[in-house]
């Protein structure tokens, strides 16, 4: 991309890892809260075994729920802002700055 100045550029790049971090940051809310149901919720078929019934209070599945997504999103903040960076730095460079991949050669081809 062109930039009138590296100011413009530099205010591009913090924007862009802004917008890309809390765009994953909100994917990673999605999948650990997927993740802490999954983890913390007994199978809905072992309520309909009588001598397992619901088994479990609400408050330890919700507390269990709540550390395993606490620890998920915090184990996601340091890829996404990894990839924020990564992204945004490599849209702000442009395709001619950067190095060719193998991938570039075999398009060409």
């Amino acid at each position: 991309m062109d930039f009138p100045s590296e100011s413009h550029r530099s205010r591009f790049v913090g924007l862009c890892n802004l917008e890309v971090r809390d765009r994953c940051v909100a994917g990673s809310r999605l999948s650990c809260s997927i993740q802490a149901a999954k983890k913390c919720r007994k199978p809905r078929w072992l309520q309909w075994i009588p001598f397992f019934g619901s088994g479990g209070s609400g408050a330890s599945v919700t507390e269990c729920e709540e550390a395993v997504f606490r620890r998920c999103l915090a184990a996601a903040a340091g890829p996404c802002r990894q990839h924020a960076e990564a992204f945004c730095a490599d849209i702000s460079q442009g395709p001619e700055s950067r190095a060719p991949s193998a991938g570039d050669e075999q398009r060409r081809r």
